[in-house]
């Protein structure tokens, strides 16, 4: 019974990692927009001359 736990335990795991997998670029853009870089956030601040 243990043995059945820990394997479908690792299938559920390995299925959540292939389904997340394509949504990558998609969260990446969507951190980069919620939390940007330092950098980023201070030429924003300066006036543009």
């Amino acid at each position: 019974m243990q043995q059945k736990i820990a394997n479908a335990h690792m299938l559920f795991n390995i299925t959540g990692v292939l389904l997340f997998l394509p949504l990558i670029p998609f969260v990446e853009k969507l951190l980069n927009r919620f939390l940007p870089e330092k950098e980023k956030i201070a030429q924003q601040a300066q006036p543009s001359a």
